[in-house]
């Protein structure tokens, strides 16, 4: 497949507030088909819930707007590798992922494959532990060199590339998050499993989102820009 024209070298990252949703919750889960109020019911802390509504409404908001399909109607179904896919999709639906943590929900949007994770900002005080188990060794010595009260964010950070990497392909743990080996200053992915990653293959976008919150895109080719616009969930449009 070609890279897209000029035009279309924009990412989503569209973003909401949970605790800003919380008033349009029950419309907000009208719009989920029965499997994903299953799923939703599974949460046994209701804070879990509410991202999880939040986040699979806005997607159905946002590809509905995309598609002219009605959100309540759109259906969806796993890919060859696991990632959701609609299950009929048109021409101008857009590749699609999502993510939620904190008290953000999260969804990407492009023309190309693409994969997005987004981790709340907390104290991290074993960094290095985790670093250690998935983290190459150049990452564990760019995560030492920084300032010991920044640790912990920097290590949310680069776990978040490699998180929107593996999405991406859908790989999930079927990689070891230590063989995704990324330069988190440039962005970019630079070997995956040993192979080196040719350049413009790839493309990495990160963002600081209010929460505090730290996100990242992985998405096919080069040449891509981030725009971090906030849903409205009063009207479920973009």
């Amino acid at each position: 497949m070609s890279d897209p024209a000029p035009a279309q070298l924009a990412v989503e990252l569209w973003w909401g507030s949970v605790p800003a949703a919380q008033p349009h919750l029950p419309a907000l889960l009208d719009l989920l088909d029965a499997d994903e109020r299953c799923r939703a019911d599974r949460f046994r802390v209701e804070a879990g819930r509410q991202r999880f509504v939040a986040a699979h409404a806005m997607l159905r908001c946002l590809l509905a707007e995309r598609t002219g399909i009605p959100p309540q109607r759109l259906t969806f179904t796993a890919g060859p590798r696991g990632k959701p896919e609609l299950a009929d999709p048109t021409a101008s639906a857009p590749h699609f992922n999502l993510a939620h943590s904190g008290d953000l929900a999260v969804v990407a949007l492009a023309s190309r494959e693409l994969g997005v994770d987004v981790e709340a900002l907390r104290p991290f005080p074993r960094a290095e532990r985790f670093a250690a188990r998935f983290f190459a060794p150049f990452e564990q010595q760019w995560l030492e060199a920084a300032p010991e009260a920044e640790r912990g964010h920097a290590a949310l950070k680069l776990w978040t590339f490699k998180e929107a990497y593996l999405k991406a392909v859908g790989s999930g743990i079927a990689i070891a998050l230590a063989s995704v080996e990324v330069d988190p200053e440039r962005p970019a992915l630079l070997r995956v499993a040993g192979v080196p990653v040719a350049a413009g293959e790839w493309t990495l976008l990160g963002a600081r989102l209010p929460g505090p919150a730290v996100a990242a895109v992985a998405i096919r080719g080069g040449g891509w820009r981030l725009v971090a616009p906030e849903f409205d969930w009063r009207t479920g449009r973009s």
